[in-house]
């Protein structure tokens, strides 16, 4: 039996800087670091996680970062949504939401917690009115898989992923809102 530590949930905001970019250089890399190319992933860890780029993406009116913190402030996760953004394997005309990213601190895995994030996410883009969400995931990635397929999400197309010299096959999921 696991224990579900008690989170919430809230809305990241400029002052969260650094919180973001740690945290989106740990879960990255502790989610990727066996299977990645060590000098492909350091680069991109610099380029997708220092703290000028993630100020410029939380400026972006058009990102929403949400950020899982245990009620003592330790975070536990955070997810990154692009307002609008199409994937050409999707519908036309609909408005999609891309879960650009859905990570977990390592000592959060496997703790049941990350369903209440993706619940939290899908309320959000249904106030929206939003179509639905679609994120990219890597093909060998099982895990991750099955836990989007647990949410609702369904594969429908195929993605590539560039990190450095090296580019995996990503599977495109969606989630419908309203089913």
């Amino acid at each position: 039996m696991q224990t579900i530590a008690l989170i919430h949930i809230r809305r990241a905001d400029a002052e969260d800087v650094a919180l973001l970019a740690h945290a989106g250089r740990t879960s990255f890399y502790h989610a990727f670091a066996d299977t990645s190319d060590a000098a492909d992933m350091a680069d991109y860890l610099e380029k997708a996680f220092n703290e000028a780029q993630v100020a410029a993406e939380l400026a972006n009116t058009d990102n929403h970062f949400f950020i899982m913190e245990t009620v003592q402030g330790e975070v536990a996760g955070y997810a990154k949504l692009i307002a609008d953004k199409r994937h050409e394997s999707l519908p036309e005309g609909d408005n999609w939401w891309k879960l650009q990213r859905f990570y977990l601190m390592p000592d959060f895995i496997g703790s049941g917690i990350a369903a209440i994030l993706m619940d939290e996410l899908k309320d959000f883009i249904t106030a929206k009115g939003a179509s639905g969400m679609w994120l990219a995931t890597w093909t060998e990635n099982r895990r991750a898989i099955r836990f989007y397929e647990k949410c609702g999400f369904t594969i429908c197309g195929n993605d590539q992923f560039v990190m450095g010299k090296s580019i995996t096959c990503d599977y495109v999921m969606r989630w419908s809102a309203g089913k």
